[in-house]
């Protein structure tokens, strides 16, 4: 792997510094954390997170965590690739059980289906309108902004039934449409999202 494929792609040390730029409000234990990136009781999943960029610039493990974006030519982070293959499917598992044996859970990885499911939704909409425009404009965030989501699958207690009927209203929490877009996300929390104070960004499915 030649020095330029890996040229503009965040590593380790980059990312602890890009989490100094976000100011979220965390507490563990009741007290609360001044800064993500130096409390100590977070340093097992910022160091696991890191390990997915640096990763990235190791040139034995190029084929399994970079990939090339058809739509753009350009070589990004595995974890950040929108799958085009049944090839990435396979090598997406390998890179999750390369991160896992290193780290016990590299956390990211849910992120990477996050994404690629929005990758899908935006490609319906292309179809639909017969043009590329949004999945370009995906594809370029995607390489301005090497975040780590935290994308978490919440568990609720109670039937699909009682949900959909709107009897158990106290366990789903909604967001209210603030961007005009006609759309409401809801979504039935159990708990906290895992390690919701070590990403970029937070995604909540289910």
């Amino acid at each position: 792997m030649s020095a330029t494929r890996t040229h503009g792609l965040m590593d380790g040390k980059e990312f602890r510094k890009s989490l100094r730029q976000y100011k979220p409000t965390v507490y563990v234990d009741g007290d609360l954390i001044e800064s993500v990136v130096d409390a100590p009781s977070l340093q097992p999943g910022i160091n696991a997170l890191a390990v997915t960029y640096d990763f990235a610039h190791d040139p034995a493990l190029a084929p399994l965590m970079l990939a090339k974006q058809t739509v753009s030519g350009k070589t990004v982070n595995r974890m950040l690739h929108i799958n085009e293959s049944a090839g990435d499917l396979l090598n997406k598992l390998e890179t999750v059980r390369l991160l896992c044996q290193e780290t016990g859970c590299a956390q990211r990885y849910l992120n990477h289906d996050a994404l690629n499911g929005i990758g899908q939704a935006i490609a319906k909409i292309d179809d639909a309108k017969g043009s590329t425009e949004y999945g370009a404009k995906f594809s370029a965030y995607l390489q301005r902004h090497p975040i780590t989501h935290n994308s978490s699958i919440p568990h609720i207690h109670g039937t699909a039934d009682l949900q959909r009927d709107g009897k158990r209203s106290d366990l789903l929490q909604a967001f209210p449409d603030r961007l005009g877009t006609g759309v409401t996300v809801v979504f039935a929390p159990e708990k906290p999202a895992k390690a919701g104070d070590q990403p970029h960004h937070l995604t909540q499915g289910g």
